[in-house]
Protein backbone atom coordinates (compact mmCIF):
# COMPACT_ATOMS: atom_id res chain seq x y z
CA UNK A 1 0.00 0.00 0.00
CA UNK A 2 1.18 3.42 -0.82
CA UNK A 3 1.60 6.02 1.98
CA UNK A 4 -0.20 9.30 0.86
CA UNK A 5 2.06 11.34 2.85
CA UNK A 6 5.46 10.20 1.03
CA UNK A 7 3.57 9.86 -2.51
CA UNK A 8 4.47 12.52 -5.28
CA UNK A 9 1.41 14.08 -6.44
CA UNK A 10 -0.25 17.51 -8.13
CA UNK A 11 -2.61 18.70 -5.44
CA UNK A 12 0.91 19.09 -2.54
CA UNK A 13 3.84 21.38 -3.51
CA UNK A 14 7.03 20.51 -3.25
CA UNK A 15 7.97 22.95 -0.57
CA UNK A 16 5.23 20.78 1.58
CA UNK A 17 6.08 17.51 0.90
CA UNK A 18 9.48 17.63 1.44
CA UNK A 19 9.23 19.54 4.76
CA UNK A 20 6.47 17.11 5.66
CA UNK A 21 9.30 14.28 5.16
CA UNK A 22 11.75 16.06 7.07
CA UNK A 23 9.56 16.02 10.16
CA UNK A 24 9.05 12.39 9.70
CA UNK A 25 12.90 12.28 9.49
CA UNK A 26 13.41 14.42 12.54
CA UNK A 27 11.21 12.49 14.60
CA UNK A 28 12.86 8.95 13.21
CA UNK A 29 15.86 10.84 14.89
CA UNK A 30 14.55 11.41 18.18
CA UNK A 31 13.15 7.89 17.88
CA UNK A 32 16.45 6.16 17.43
CA UNK A 33 18.09 8.25 20.13
CA UNK A 34 15.39 6.93 22.71
CA UNK A 35 15.88 3.97 21.64
CA UNK A 36 19.67 4.20 22.43
CA UNK A 37 19.19 5.85 25.88
CA UNK A 38 16.84 2.90 27.47
CA UNK A 39 19.16 0.41 26.18
CA UNK A 40 22.01 2.00 27.42
CA UNK A 41 20.22 2.76 30.55
CA UNK A 42 19.22 -1.03 31.08
CA UNK A 43 23.06 -1.74 30.80
CA UNK A 44 25.04 -2.66 34.49
CA UNK A 45 27.66 0.43 34.92
CA UNK A 46 31.25 -1.04 34.74
CA UNK A 47 33.69 -0.77 37.37
CA UNK A 48 37.20 -1.54 38.19
CA UNK A 49 37.90 -3.92 40.96
CA UNK A 50 41.40 -2.73 41.55
CA UNK A 51 40.65 1.25 41.87
CA UNK A 52 37.06 0.99 42.36
CA UNK A 53 36.34 3.59 39.46
CA UNK A 54 32.98 3.09 37.82
CA UNK A 55 32.76 3.60 34.60
CA UNK A 56 28.19 4.54 33.33
CA UNK A 57 27.18 3.76 30.39
CA UNK A 58 24.94 6.30 28.60
CA UNK A 59 23.99 7.62 25.13
CA UNK A 60 24.22 11.78 24.57
CA UNK A 61 23.66 12.30 20.44
CA UNK A 62 25.51 15.92 20.69
CA UNK A 63 28.58 14.48 22.18
CA UNK A 64 28.50 11.33 19.65
CA UNK A 65 27.98 13.98 17.14
CA UNK A 66 31.37 15.89 18.39
CA UNK A 67 33.10 12.84 18.77
CA UNK A 68 32.35 11.31 15.72
CA UNK A 69 33.49 14.78 13.73
CA UNK A 70 36.61 14.61 15.63
CA UNK A 71 37.76 11.42 14.66
CA UNK A 72 36.64 12.06 11.14
CA UNK A 73 39.14 15.30 10.84
CA UNK A 74 42.01 13.09 12.48
CA UNK A 75 40.96 10.67 10.01
CA UNK A 76 41.28 13.20 7.06
CA UNK A 77 44.42 14.65 8.03
CA UNK A 78 46.44 12.01 8.41
CA UNK A 79 44.83 10.41 5.10
CA UNK A 80 45.92 13.91 3.40
CA UNK A 81 49.57 13.85 5.29
CA UNK A 82 50.20 10.20 3.62
CA UNK A 83 48.91 11.10 0.03
CA UNK A 84 51.53 14.01 0.33
CA UNK A 85 54.42 11.51 1.44
CA UNK A 86 53.66 9.35 -1.13
CA UNK A 87 53.40 12.20 -3.37
CA UNK A 88 49.82 11.97 -4.66
CA UNK A 89 47.23 14.56 -5.91
CA UNK A 90 44.13 15.53 -5.03
CA UNK A 91 41.03 15.26 -7.54
CA UNK A 92 37.48 16.53 -6.85
CA UNK A 93 34.76 14.42 -8.21
CA UNK A 94 30.44 14.73 -7.80
CA UNK A 95 28.17 12.16 -8.53
CA UNK A 96 24.07 12.67 -9.18
CA UNK A 97 22.44 10.12 -10.07
CA UNK A 98 19.96 10.08 -13.54
CA UNK A 99 16.68 11.65 -13.97
CA UNK A 100 14.70 8.65 -12.86
CA UNK A 101 15.96 9.43 -9.43
CA UNK A 102 14.78 12.71 -9.33
CA UNK A 103 10.80 13.50 -8.64
CA UNK A 104 11.31 17.49 -9.74
CA UNK A 105 13.37 18.96 -12.35
CA UNK A 106 13.87 22.62 -13.52
CA UNK A 107 13.33 24.32 -16.61
CA UNK A 108 15.60 26.40 -18.72
CA UNK A 109 13.29 29.46 -17.01
CA UNK A 110 14.20 28.06 -13.28
CA UNK A 111 11.29 26.63 -12.97
CA UNK A 112 10.34 23.26 -10.63
CA UNK A 113 8.03 21.25 -12.22
CA UNK A 114 7.44 17.12 -11.46
CA UNK A 115 9.73 15.19 -13.23
CA UNK A 116 7.56 12.48 -15.54
CA UNK A 117 10.36 10.40 -15.61
CA UNK A 118 10.53 10.09 -12.11
CA UNK A 119 10.07 6.03 -11.71
CA UNK A 120 9.07 5.93 -7.93
CA UNK A 121 5.65 5.84 -6.38
CA UNK A 122 7.44 6.92 -3.03
CA UNK A 123 10.07 9.07 -1.91
CA UNK A 124 11.24 6.39 0.85
CA UNK A 125 12.24 3.76 -2.21
CA UNK A 126 14.12 6.84 -4.48
CA UNK A 127 16.26 7.36 -1.47
CA UNK A 128 17.24 4.07 -0.54
CA UNK A 129 17.46 2.67 -4.10
CA UNK A 130 19.49 5.59 -5.30
CA UNK A 131 21.91 5.68 -2.45
CA UNK A 132 22.90 1.92 -3.59
CA UNK A 133 23.02 3.25 -7.03
CA UNK A 134 25.13 5.47 -6.46
CA UNK A 135 27.49 2.98 -4.57
CA UNK A 136 27.27 1.43 -7.52
CA UNK A 137 28.18 3.61 -10.04
CA UNK A 138 31.45 4.76 -7.54
CA UNK A 139 32.62 1.29 -7.11
CA UNK A 140 32.48 0.58 -10.84
CA UNK A 141 34.71 3.59 -11.67
CA UNK A 142 36.87 2.56 -8.49
CA UNK A 143 37.35 -1.04 -9.85
CA UNK A 144 38.32 0.48 -13.23
CA UNK A 145 40.93 2.71 -11.93
CA UNK A 146 43.03 0.72 -9.48
CA UNK A 147 43.36 -1.84 -12.74
CA UNK A 148 45.54 1.18 -13.74
CA UNK A 149 47.49 1.89 -9.99
CA UNK A 150 47.12 0.30 -6.51
CA UNK A 151 47.95 3.65 -4.56
CA UNK A 152 45.13 5.37 -4.30
CA UNK A 153 43.11 6.69 -1.51
CA UNK A 154 39.46 8.35 -1.59
CA UNK A 155 37.20 10.01 0.71
CA UNK A 156 33.37 10.01 -0.35
CA UNK A 157 30.99 12.37 1.55
CA UNK A 158 27.47 11.63 0.41
CA UNK A 159 24.78 14.57 1.09
CA UNK A 160 20.95 14.86 0.46
CA UNK A 161 19.47 17.04 -2.65
CA UNK A 162 16.95 19.73 -1.54
CA UNK A 163 14.52 17.22 -2.84
CA UNK A 164 16.14 14.34 -0.55
CA UNK A 165 18.08 12.31 -3.44
CA UNK A 166 21.15 11.72 -2.25
CA UNK A 167 24.11 12.64 -4.35
CA UNK A 168 28.31 11.98 -3.37
CA UNK A 169 31.17 14.01 -3.23
CA UNK A 170 34.70 12.61 -4.10
CA UNK A 171 38.18 13.30 -3.50
CA UNK A 172 40.49 10.61 -5.00
CA UNK A 173 44.24 11.11 -4.34
CA UNK A 174 46.34 9.60 -7.30
CA UNK A 175 49.39 9.71 -9.04
CA UNK A 176 50.00 12.67 -11.73
CA UNK A 177 50.23 10.05 -14.21
CA UNK A 178 47.22 8.46 -13.60
CA UNK A 179 44.69 11.79 -14.41
CA UNK A 180 44.31 11.14 -17.81
CA UNK A 181 43.01 7.35 -17.35
CA UNK A 182 41.08 8.13 -14.49
CA UNK A 183 39.67 11.26 -16.33
CA UNK A 184 38.49 9.06 -19.36
CA UNK A 185 37.28 6.51 -16.84
CA UNK A 186 35.18 8.43 -14.84
CA UNK A 187 33.18 9.90 -17.47
CA UNK A 188 33.11 6.53 -19.35
CA UNK A 189 31.16 5.10 -16.27
CA UNK A 190 28.89 8.38 -16.09
CA UNK A 191 27.92 7.44 -20.14
CA UNK A 192 27.43 4.35 -18.73
CA UNK A 193 24.87 4.95 -16.35
CA UNK A 194 23.45 8.24 -18.09
CA UNK A 195 24.37 10.33 -15.22
CA UNK A 196 24.10 14.26 -17.04
CA UNK A 197 24.59 16.78 -13.47
CA UNK A 198 28.68 15.20 -12.94
CA UNK A 199 31.88 17.20 -11.82
CA UNK A 200 35.39 16.21 -12.45
CA UNK A 201 37.35 19.36 -10.83
CA UNK A 202 41.34 19.49 -11.81
CA UNK A 203 41.84 22.54 -9.93
CA UNK A 204 42.65 21.35 -6.89
CA UNK A 205 46.07 19.98 -8.57
CA UNK A 206 47.32 23.31 -9.10
CA UNK A 207 46.91 24.50 -4.82
CA UNK A 208 48.95 23.16 -1.75
CA UNK A 209 47.32 19.42 -1.28
CA UNK A 210 46.58 20.76 1.98
CA UNK A 211 43.89 22.65 0.71
CA UNK A 212 42.12 19.27 -0.59
CA UNK A 213 41.09 18.80 3.16
CA UNK A 214 39.41 21.98 3.84
CA UNK A 215 37.95 21.44 0.73
CA UNK A 216 36.53 18.28 1.87
CA UNK A 217 35.96 19.20 4.78
CA UNK A 218 33.56 21.62 4.27
CA UNK A 219 31.36 18.89 3.11
CA UNK A 220 31.91 16.91 6.24
CA UNK A 221 30.87 19.60 8.79
CA UNK A 222 28.68 21.36 6.72
CA UNK A 223 26.40 17.93 7.08
CA UNK A 224 27.65 16.87 10.68
CA UNK A 225 28.68 20.06 12.55
CA UNK A 226 26.12 22.14 11.93
CA UNK A 227 24.29 24.51 14.81
CA UNK A 228 20.97 24.03 12.83
CA UNK A 229 19.58 21.85 15.43
CA UNK A 230 16.27 20.71 13.29
CA UNK A 231 18.56 20.49 10.42
CA UNK A 232 21.12 18.17 12.34
CA UNK A 233 18.02 16.32 13.27
CA UNK A 234 16.18 15.59 10.17
CA UNK A 235 19.72 14.79 8.56
CA UNK A 236 20.47 12.45 11.24
CA UNK A 237 17.10 10.54 10.59
CA UNK A 238 17.53 10.66 6.58
CA UNK A 239 20.97 8.69 7.25
CA UNK A 240 19.73 5.97 10.03
CA UNK A 241 16.35 5.47 7.93
CA UNK A 242 18.05 5.21 4.74
CA UNK A 243 21.40 3.64 6.21
CA UNK A 244 23.48 6.06 4.35
CA UNK A 245 26.99 6.72 5.79
CA UNK A 246 27.32 10.23 5.44
CA UNK A 247 31.47 9.89 4.95
CA UNK A 248 33.43 7.34 4.57
CA UNK A 249 37.22 6.76 2.97
CA UNK A 250 40.05 4.82 2.48
CA UNK A 251 41.49 1.76 5.08
CA UNK A 252 44.43 3.19 6.63
CA UNK A 253 46.91 0.95 8.64
CA UNK A 254 45.01 1.53 11.83
CA UNK A 255 41.62 1.45 12.59
CA UNK A 256 39.15 3.54 14.36
CA UNK A 257 38.97 1.16 16.71
CA UNK A 258 41.84 0.70 17.84
CA UNK A 259 43.06 5.02 17.40
CA UNK A 260 40.21 5.10 19.56
CA UNK A 261 41.51 2.94 22.50
CA UNK A 262 45.12 4.42 22.47
CA UNK A 263 44.11 7.44 22.59
CA UNK A 264 41.52 7.26 25.56
CA UNK A 265 43.87 4.89 27.44
CA UNK A 266 47.19 7.47 27.29
CA UNK A 267 48.00 8.58 30.33
CA UNK A 268 47.68 12.28 31.18
CA UNK A 269 51.68 13.36 30.58
CA UNK A 270 52.40 11.21 27.97
CA UNK A 271 49.29 12.59 25.73
CA UNK A 272 50.61 16.42 26.52
CA UNK A 273 54.25 15.62 25.36
CA UNK A 274 52.81 13.92 22.03
CA UNK A 275 50.45 16.87 21.64
CA UNK A 276 53.57 19.22 21.53
CA UNK A 277 55.28 16.89 19.34
CA UNK A 278 52.27 16.55 16.29
CA UNK A 279 52.58 20.33 16.95
CA UNK A 280 55.37 20.87 16.14
CA UNK A 281 55.58 18.66 12.89
CA UNK A 282 51.75 19.39 12.15
CA UNK A 283 50.56 16.36 13.08
CA UNK A 284 47.46 14.72 14.17
CA UNK A 285 47.32 12.17 16.67
CA UNK A 286 45.80 9.75 14.42
CA UNK A 287 48.66 10.01 11.86
CA UNK A 288 51.22 9.77 15.36
CA UNK A 289 49.84 6.67 16.28
CA UNK A 290 49.95 5.13 12.44
CA UNK A 291 54.08 6.09 12.47
CA UNK A 292 54.54 5.11 15.71
CA UNK A 293 53.18 1.88 16.34
CA UNK A 294 52.48 -1.51 14.97
CA UNK A 295 49.64 -3.93 14.83
CA UNK A 296 50.22 -7.55 15.38
CA UNK A 297 48.41 -10.63 15.45
CA UNK A 298 48.72 -13.25 18.37
CA UNK A 299 47.58 -16.81 17.59
CA UNK A 300 47.05 -19.26 20.60
CA UNK A 301 46.66 -23.02 19.31
CA UNK A 302 45.10 -25.49 21.65
CA UNK A 303 47.71 -27.73 23.29
CA UNK A 304 45.62 -31.83 22.77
Amino acid sequence: MINNSKTITNTVSKQVFIKNYKNELYFYSLKIEKKQTNYTKNLQNLKNIKTGQVIIINYNYDSKQKAYVKTIEQKVNALVSLSKTEELVPLFLTLTLPSKFHPYKTSKKGIKNKNHAYKYENIEDSITEGYQELRDIYRSFYKRVKNYSKNIYYIKVVEPHKSLTPHMHVILFIEPKQLEITKQLFYKVCKEHKLKRVEFDESLLTDDINNAVGYIMKYILKTLNSKDEYFKRWLDGWRKKHRIRGCEMSNLPLSIEVYKKLYYSLPKELKESIQKEIEEKNQSFFEYFIRNTTVTQTIYEEKI
